[in-house]
């Protein structure tokens, strides 16, 4: 039997000195026992303290680097597209949506795409479309929108140029146009050139998108000259039902633009609150302009 269950054996009133000293001499057994018991005890402690903190460094770094990598969600995408959806509602609301096309290739000013044509699976939007399938959805959904506008102006370009008299009705008042003025005050050269193009998309708009009142040129003043006719040519029961499709898909867009600003500002949210991040760093551009202009940005 150990020294150890001996001391335990030992009777309950048995004093500190009756451990230690037997017959009046040191029992270095029972000093050596419980002496052994202190320091493995302490060696515990020490070793649960120190991969406690180990535990709690690697927790902190894991952390930062977590957060780091949120700050690009929040800063590469999440932030600019809080402000691009802010734009297209208002470009919806103000009516300043126009159309454009330009070598084959046409946009719609005023609204965008939100996701890139190819995501990287490395990509930061890639991170955030996999941990927020309805955010993804939402997004998907808007560029989808997006794309059937597009298909719907141009439906409206080949109803104006191909169902009508638009080119030779166009060709005889450029023609008037230029009798009526002097050389330096005529559409021709490029402009002529250009003029099918450019007055269709006049037409579809009905407007010269970014016009100011102060412009004056020869193309202008032909659209000032002959808008009224040239609009006429969108008085068709086929453009007057694509209209009414975009103004549907419009209505759309700007219902999805207020859900997914509600997911995004939710989202947002929830990573300043767990990551404590700031204003400035959510959204350092917005914060730069508060500075430059010193007051609110809105």
């Amino acid at each position: 039997m150990g020294v150890l269950s001996e001391i335990l054996e030992t009777d309950e009133t048995m004093t500190v000195t009756d451990i230690f000293f037997s017959n009046g001499q040191i029992n270095w057994d029972a000093i050596s026992t419980i002496s052994n018991i202190i320091l493995v005890a302490a060696l515990v402690a020490i070793t649960y303290w120190y991969a406690k903190k180990v535990s709690e460094q690697t927790e902190v770094m894991m952390k930062d680097r977590e957060r780091d990598r949120i700050l690009e969600e929040v800063q590469d995408f999440l932030t600019p597209t809080v402000h691009r959806l802010k734009d297209e509602t208002n470009a919806i609301r103000e009516n300043k949506v126009y159309w454009d096309a330009y070598n084959d290739k046409s946009y719609i000013i005023g609204l965008s795409k939100l996701l890139p044509d190819e995501i990287d699976y490395g990509s930061t939007i890639f991170d955030i479309i996999t941990k927020y399938p309805t955010l993804k959805d939402q997004l998907f959904s808007h560029d989808r929108l997006y794309d059937r506008l597009n298909e719907l102006y141009s439906k409206i370009r080949d109803e104006i140029i191909m169902g009508s008299d638009f080119k030779d009705s166009l060709r005889v008042m450029i023609e008037k146009f230029n009798e009526e003025r002097g050389p330096s005050n005529q559409l021709t050269g490029e402009r002529e050139e250009k003029a099918e193009v450019f007055y269709t998309m006049c037409i579809i708009n009905e407007r010269i998108p970014g016009r100011t009142s102060d412009q004056s040129a020869p193309y202008l003043d032909f659209w000032d000259q002959y808008k009224d006719k040239l609009l006429r040519f969108k008085d068709t029961t086929p453009i007057q039902n694509l209209e009414k499709e975009v103004e549907n898909t419009l209505d759309q867009v700007k219902k999805l633009n207020e859900k997914l600003l509600s997911e995004i500002k939710s989202i947002i949210g929830k990573y300043r609150e767990e990551y404590h991040l700031t204003k400035k760093e959510i959204d350092p551009e917005r914060e730069r302009l508060k500075r430059t202009l010193g007051s609110e940005v809105i």
